[in-house]
């Protein structure tokens, strides 16, 4: 498959997301790119010096849309109104980079590289903290995990699946996850203390 000049850098991020999914981005291969492609080895590196490059400008625009939601987010407390606002902002994301949330989410080798494994790191503990509020608690931290986990697994999961009627109810769940509330402690025998002689 030939390609011109001007659509080279886009098809080869196009092919090279492809492989990256469909093998992993430690198995793909500079050369599987060319070779999809009809071009050298040469001119990929052209426009990628490096693999490393191709993974920083494919997850890039995800990651950079993830750091401006969270620039522009309101905190949300303990308010459900704030809390549901921020969830449903941040699966409008996920849904839009759905197939680099999948790389990311399956292929640990792409989050070894520091650029991205940090910034995805940080960019989900400040959700997991905004959504448990500043006096949650572990409970509230457990609660904020487990609510991210409700929108981002049917997505990895899933991947065939289209989710638009499903948001909502994703939604919902994540929510119900939140406003869980904790165990209570069954009363127990107390420990007796021992007889002092």
């Amino acid at each position: 498959m030939r390609v011109r000049h001007e659509d080279t850098r886009d098809q080869i991020l196009e092919v090279a997301l492809e492989l990256f999914v469909a093998e992993g981005y430690e198995t793909a291969s500079i050369s599987e790119v060319a070779e999809r492609l009809g071009i050298t080895k040469a001119a990929v590196y052209y426009h990628f010096p490096a693999k490393e490059d191709l993974l920083l400008t494919l997850v890039g625009p995800f990651l950079d849309h993830v750091d401006e939601m969270l620039a522009t987010a309101v905190p949300t407390g303990h308010f459900p109104a704030g809390r549901r606002k921020l969830l449903e902002t941040y699966l409008d994301v996920l849904l839009k980079h759905r197939t680099l949330v999948c790389l990311l989410s399956r292929d640990v080798s792409s989050l070894n590289h520091p650029p991205v494994g940090q910034r995805v790191k940080d960019q989900t503990r400040r959700l997991e903290s905004m959504l448990a509020g500043p006096r949650g608690g572990k409970a509230a931290e457990v609660r904020a995990v487990a609510a991210l986990g409700v929108l981002r697994r049917p997505l990895v999961h899933l991947p065939q699946q289209d989710l638009s009627d499903f948001c909502s109810m994703l939604i919902d769940g994540a929510m119900a996850v939140l406003s869980v509330p904790l165990p209570r402690k069954r009363p127990g025998k107390r420990p007796q203390q021992a007889a002092v002689s």
